[in-house]
C-alpha cells in the first residue's frame, strides 16, 4: 500500500533547516513499516547521516511506555547504555520542584524533574540494532558529529555550568533537547551553541507531530531527490514549505 510521507518544513535560523516528518507517536502497527521506510530514505537523503560522519543515538527515557521498558532489560547487554541528562535549551537549565509546586500539585500535574536519555554504546551494530528496534515508539534521539568525544566535552562545558541543582550537575554528559518552539525563537548564536558541533539532529518529538530533523545547511536541492517517484510505490513525499522559503 502506497505511504503518503508528510514532510513540513518549519521555521529555524539562518542557516539552519528544519523539518517534520509527521506522524503521532507510537506509531501506530499497520503504519509503522511504511514509517521506518520513509525514516530510512530521509536518512538516506543527506551525507550528515553515513560515514565519515560518526552517529549518536540515545533514547529519551522518560518517553518510554511501561510495556517497552522489558525490551531495554533484554537488550542491555547488546545496547549498553550509559545515563546522561537531556537538557531542554530554551527552556532554562532543570530545577528540583519547590515547596509550592509539590503540595499544590496533583501527581500528573508535577513537571518532571528531569530527562534522563540513554546513550548507545559507540559500536555500528549496535546503534543500527538500537535505531531500527525502536523507531516509531517516539523515544529516539540522534546526533550527527565529527568527534564523539568533540561532542560530549563541548556539550559538558556548555550545560553543566548552567545547573544550579547539585543533583543534576553529576551527569557524565549533556544533550540538548530541541523542539519547534525552540528553533522559532532562537538565533543563529544560539542553536550554534546548543548543537555543540552537531551538524544534524533528530529527534521524534511529540511536542512537533513527528520526527524532526534539525539540519547545518541552506541548501534544500536533496529534497528534489528524495521527493522524485518510487518506483518501487512504497512511499510518496508530500513536502510542505515555509513562508520564508
Amino acid at each position: 500500500m502506497l505511504f503518503n510521507a508528510r514532510l513540513r518544513q518549519i521555521q529555524a535560523p539562518e542557516k539552519w533547516q528544519a523539518y517534520v516528518l509527521k506522524t503521532t507517536y507510537p506509531v501506530a502497527e499497520n503504519q509503522l513499516q511504511a514509517y521506518r521506510l520513509a525514516v530510512k530514505q530521509l536518512l538516506a537523503a543527506r551525507s550528515e547521516f553515513h560515514p565519515p560522519v560518526a552517529q549518536e543515538v540515545l533514547f529519551q527515557f522518560d518517553r518510554f511506555r511501561p510495556e517497552d521498558v522489558p525490551l531495554l532489560q533484554a537488550r542491555a547487554s547488546e545496547w549498553l547504555p550509559d545515563i546522561g541528562l537531556g537538557f531542554w535549551s530554551h527552556r532554562g537549565a532543570p530545577t528540583l520542584w519547590t515547596r509550592d509546586e509539590f503540595m499544590n500539585s496533583t501527581q500528573e500535574e508535577l513537571r518532571p524533574l528531569m530527562h534522563r536519555v540513554f546513550r548507545i554504546q559507540q559500536e555500528k551494530k549496535a546503534l543500527e540494532s538500537a535505531w531500527d528496534t525502536l523507531s516509531g515508539t517516539g523515544v529516539l534521539l540522534r546526533f550527527a558529529v565529527a568527534n564523539p568525544g568533540e561532542f560530549y566535552e563541548a556539550a559538558v562545558q556548555y550545560y553543566r555550568p548552567q545547573i544550579t541543582e547539585i543533583s543534576f550537575q553529576s551527569f557524565p554528559f549533556y544533550v540538548p533537547l530541541l523542539d519547534g518552539e525552540s528553533l522559532r525563537n532562537a538565533s543563529e548564536d544560539d542553536l550554534q551553541n546548543w548543537m555543540c558541533g552537531a551538524t544534524a539532529y533528530l529527534r521524534e518529538s511529540s511536542e512537533d507531530g513527528g520526527m524532526l530533523m534539525v539540519l547545518r545547511s541552506t541548501n534544500d536541492d536533496w529534497l528534489t531527490d528524495l521527493t522524485a517517484p518510487d518506483k518501487a510505490r512504497e512511499i510518496e513525499w508530500h513536502v510542505e514549505f515555509s513562508g520564508s522559503r
